[in-house]
């Protein structure tokens, strides 16, 4: 796992190298209403964001994005690498953990 992190709106990304098959898992606080993760891989753009003030459990896939158990995203990911940044808002970020899938 990488160290906690906190993610300010406005601010240079957290980027990270992807291996060939990927995972990415990781949990996500949103502070204020308006705050938003964004995860930039290669040509997609996936959107996480709630207002609940709750711990949110994040998967990311090749075959898409699944928060807190439920699917959010169908279409295929491709990436070579991963930036995640918050926007419009602060997200603190724990657990952040990428991995190997069997291919």
């Amino acid at each position: 796992p990488l160290a906690p992190a906190t993610s300010v709106a406005g601010a240079k990304g957290l980027s990270r190298p992807l291996p060939p098959s990927w995972m990415i898992r990781l949990r996500a606080w949103f502070p204020a209403k308006q705050s938003t993760l964004r995860l930039e891989l290669g040509s997609s753009t996936v959107m996480v964001f709630d207002g609940s003030h709750i711990w949110h459990r994040v998967e990311v896939t090749k075959q898409g994005v699944v928060v807190d158990g439920r699917r959010t995203g169908a279409s295929e990911l491709t990436a070579s690498s991963v930036t995640l940044r918050a926007q419009h808002g602060p997200v603190e970020i724990r657990d952040l953990v990428i991995s190997r899938t069997k291919p």
